[in-house]
């Protein structure tokens, strides 16, 4: 229970009312807790998932799986997220094209941004 309340905390004060399930990826066989943010995301949506160290497991305890689908194109566009419930002060994952490949890294953002 403790993993699902970081998880939600994880996911930010800003992404209210997602139902997260099961998924398994096929190739790792690495097991997911995803949240499909379908036309909230965007035209194209955007999937999340994160697979947390067993409770009883005694290494990796500050470490994560991520798995993230964005609807991206060769043109433009990009996905992110943020590890705490704004983007401000916070370390930010995102990933955009970048000619036929997909680039991604870990961001921390240390300014306000005005929209």
């Amino acid at each position: 229970m403790l993993s699902l309340l970081w998880i939600a905390a994880l996911l930010g004060a800003t992404a209210y009312g997602q139902a997260g399930s099961a998924y398994t990826e096929p190739n790792t066989k690495v097991k997911f807790w995803e949240v499909d943010f379908g036309a909230q995301a965007g035209t194209n949506g955007m999937k999340m998932g994160i697979a947390l160290p067993a409770t009883s497991q005694t290494s990796y305890q500050d470490e994560y799986i991520g798995h993230m689908v964005g609807g991206l194109s060769a043109t433009g566009g990009w996905a992110g997220l943020s590890h705490q419930a704004g983007m401000t002060y916070s370390l930010l994952l995102s990933f955009w094209p970048n000619g036929s490949k997909v680039q991604g890294g870990f961001r921390y953002s240390t300014c306000v941004y005005v929209l």
